[in-house]
């Protein structure tokens, strides 16, 4: 078996990510039927990797994601629609907070409501 080949990509701004080769071949994925704690959903059985590719080695950091919104022009279905809800804890209280996105403002205008 070879050394698995690392590759690291400069996203600019010291944003760096670092992948490594997935290599073509087999191999069982999922638990025995005979693992204490199995569930039925993991059956086991044999996976093909038909190329290699390249994974990232640690799960994707807000800079690098910011990397990439930026050189591809990718926009949330939020972003799209121009709002999104989303979950703010404080004071042990839950917020629901609606998002409202202008168009072309350097502002965002929220409304909150609080869940018991």
């Amino acid at each position: 078996m070879s050394a698995a080949k690392e590759l690291t990509l400069d996203l600019g701004d010291k944003v760096t990510l670092k992948l490594m080769e997935i290599p073509a071949g087999k191999f069982l994925m999922g638990s025995p039927e005979t693992e204490k704690g199995c569930r039925p959903d993991e059956v086991q059985h044999e996976v093909t990797i038909s190329k290699p590719f390249y994974m990232g080695v640690m799960p994707v950091t807000v800079d690098q994601f910011a990397a990439f919104v930026k050189d591809s022009g990718y926009k949330t279905e939020a972003e799209k629609a121009g709002t999104s809800i989303g979950f703010v804890i404080k004071d042990g209280k839950q917020t629901l907070t609606y998002l409202s996105f202008a168009r072309g403002a350097n502002r965002v205008l929220t409304k909150r409501a609080i869940i018991r």
